[in-house]
């Protein structure tokens, strides 16, 4: 994520996915005025055909919203 904004925030955020060993948890950060961060979870190979799911949940200054994309 990005901080646009002129102050900084508190970031926290989860990958869950339906691929054993995929989930990830990002710890608890301050991200500054300007700042960029990332988190990212394991490369795994699914096998062709797969359907996989993945959720990412993002905490904003103790906001939580949950978003989910099937690809």
């Amino acid at each position: 994520m990005q901080n646009a904004s002129k102050a900084k925030v508190s970031i926290k955020g989860e990958i869950s996915t339906n691929i054993p060993g995929g989930d990830e948890d990002c710890a608890q950060s301050t991200l500054g005025p300007g700042a960029t961060r990332g988190c990212f979870g394991p490369s795994k190979w699914v096998g062709t055909g797969v359907v996989f799911r993945t959720d990412v949940r993002l905490k904003l200054n103790n906001v939580d919203e949950w978003y989910s994309d099937s690809a």
